[in-house]
C-alpha cells in the first residue's frame, strides 16, 4: 500500500473507529433521543442494545489494521438500515448514515489485502 492510501486508510479507521465507539455508547447509555428513535423504529430497546454492543465492538476493531476492512464489511449492513431509518422517521436524516456507509465502504477498499489474509488466517487456506 502507497504511503498515503495508508495515511488515508488510518485516518479513516481513526474517525470512524472513534465515531462508533461514541454512537454504541449513546445507544448503551439510555440517551433519551436513542430510546426514542428506537421505539419510533419499532424494533424494541433489546435492539437498541445490540446496535450499541454491534457499534463499540466494531468501532473498537477498526482500530486494528488487520481486523479493520472486516468490521468495515460488518458495519455496513447496519448503516444501510440506518440510512433507511433516516429516511422513513420524521425528523431523522439519512446523511450521517450514508456519510458513514461511504467511509466504511472506502476503508474496506483499502483494507481489502489485510481482509483476505485474516480470512485466509481465519478459515487455514
Amino acid at each position: 500500500m502507497r504511503p498515503i492510501i495508508a495515511q488515508l486508510a488510518w485516518i479513516l479507521q481513526i474517525c470512524l473507529g472513534i465515531t462508533y465507539v461514541v454512537a454504541g455508547l449513546t445507544k448503551l447509555g439510555g440517551n433519551p433521543t436513542m430510546v426514542t428513535l428506537f421505539q419510533a423504529v419499532g424494533a424494541g430497546q433489546w435492539f437498541r442494545y445490540v446496535v450499541g454492543a454491534t457499534e463499540i465492538s466494531g468501532g473498537v476493531f477498526l482500530f486494528t489494521p488487520r481486523l479493520s476492512g472486516l468490521a468495515a464489511i460488518v458495519l455496513c449492513p447496519m448503516m444501510l438500515g440506518a440510512v433507511a431509518v433516516g429516511f422513513l422517521i420524521p425528523g431523522e436524516s439519512p446523511v450521517p448514515a450514508a456519510l458513514c456507509f461511504l467511509g466504511l465502504v472506502a476503508l474496506a477498499w483499502l483494507r481489502r489485502a489485510e481482509t483476505i489474509q485474516a480470512v485466509q488466517a481465519i478459515t487455514h487456506r
